[in-house]
């Protein structure tokens, strides 16, 4: 049995159509070839205000730091603005979009450095808000992070030359 592990770049890729390569063979070879591995996701929660906002501000509390006041009807691009000011979300480590609040969710998927991981649930403090207010902050994807993609349990009879991945481009590679 072989066993290949990718890493680096190839590590975080689907490899899904790995094959043995059996050119030169001395006799009848079978194979049976299994990948695992995930890519990893980034995780996206939604800022909703939900139930007649008419004026006022609100802030984010993200992993014990506040923002700035953030307007009941902000865009996503405010929000984004306001989350990457803050000490602890760096330029390009959130991306928000929908909005404007509060007709529309603003969704806030966490890449650049937070990409691809479970994040603590954002907060808000709604105490600035006037007019009747519900506020929500849900959880829509969980971030995990990229896991091996493995070729496995290849098993074969005779002599091959190697593996051999195919990937989108028809480039050939021997491991």
């Amino acid at each position: 049995d072989v066993t290949v592990t990718f890493q680096n770049a190839l590590a975080i890729t689907n490899h899904s159509l790995i094959e043995p390569d059996f050119t030169g063979a001395t006799s009848t070879l079978a194979a049976t070839v299994t990948t695992t591995g995930s890519s990893g996701n980034n995780e996206t929660q939604e800022i909703d205000l939900i139930g007649g906002a008419s004026g006022g501000t609100f802030t984010i509390t993200y992993s014990g730091v506040t923002s700035g006041t953030i307007a009941y009807n902000a865009s996503a691009s405010n929000v984004d603005a306001a989350l990457e000011a803050m000490s602890n979300i760096g330029s390009g480590d959130v991306t928000c979009s929908g909005g404007s609040l509060p007709g529309t969710a603003v969704s806030v998927e966490f890449t650049g450095a937070l990409a691809k991981t479970n994040v603590p649930t954002m907060t808000i403090n709604a105490a600035s808000l006037t007019g009747g207010m519900d506020v929500a902050i849900t959880t829509i994807a969980t971030g995990a992070p990229s896991t091996p993609y493995n070729l496995s349990d290849a098993s074969y009879l005779g002599t091959t030359t190697g593996f051999q991945n195919i990937d989108g481009n028809n480039d050939a590679r021997t491991f």
